[in-house]
């Protein structure tokens, strides 16, 4: 478990078979950081884990809304989300 002054610590991946261009590559890494930035505050204490972007033909307001919906869906149940 991490100490509660740590903070939250995520990576991002993007394989080649998504995107062949390493810029698109990233670029969709970095969607996915501000995606994951805009929904930070929903969690109460650090957390470490690994995104997979597994379609580039999304959106960001989609990307921000499935990050958000796995934020308040799957992690909720873990105490991991804060209240309100």
């Amino acid at each position: 478990m991490l100490p509660e002054t740590e903070k939250p610590r995520l990576a991002v991946s993007v394989a080649k078979k998504v995107a062949k261009r390493a810029v698109d590559r990233n670029r969709l890494k970095r969607q996915c950081r501000e995606a994951l930035l805009l929904a930070l505050p929903l969690l109460r204490s650090p957390v470490i884990g690994v995104v997979r972007i597994m379609d580039k033909a999304v959106s960001f307001d989609d990307l921000e809304k499935q990050i958000k919906d796995i934020f308040e869906n799957k992690l909720d149940s873990t105490g991991v989300l804060s209240e309100g």
